[in-house]
């Protein structure tokens, strides 16, 4: 008779939840990458886009927080896809774990460098 696994370990639970949030990442990439992108270009009408009109959209709340979130998620989405990509190569152990806190590291120092340049337009 086949033993059936019953118990989810956290490992596993963890692994299921970011698998999760990378299909969830896509969904809202798609829509909200979308809105940003008609916002920059079809928004204006004929008017060109400048340095003046960047600046005035952020200063508005809506977009400062959207712009916020849009930088989270992007870099979310693409540095575990990257990830599972190198992943798919059989590393393993030591290597996985190496792999894994590095992106997190590289995730966070360009969350960080995104905010800062984000907040260098909201103060001027």
């Amino acid at each position: 008779m086949p033993v059936v696994k019953t118990r989810i370990t956290n490992k596993e639970a963890a692994t299921a939840w970011a698998w999760l949030l990378q299909r969830v990442s896509a969904a809202f990439l798609i829509f909200f990458l979308g809105a940003h992108l008609w916002v920059l270009h079809f928004a204006l009408g004929d008017e060109r886009i400048n340095f003046e009109r960047v600046r005035e959209r952020l200063h508005q709340p809506f977009y400062q927080v959207l712009d916020v979130v849009l930088l989270a998620v992007v870099l979310y989405h693409a540095l575990y896809g990257v990830r599972s990509v190198i992943l798919d190569f059989r590393v393993q152990g030591t290597g996985k774990n190496v792999l894994t806190w590095g992106f997190v590291v590289l995730g966070l120092i360009g969350f960080v460098y995104g905010f800062v340049t984000l907040q260098k337009f909201w103060a001027s």
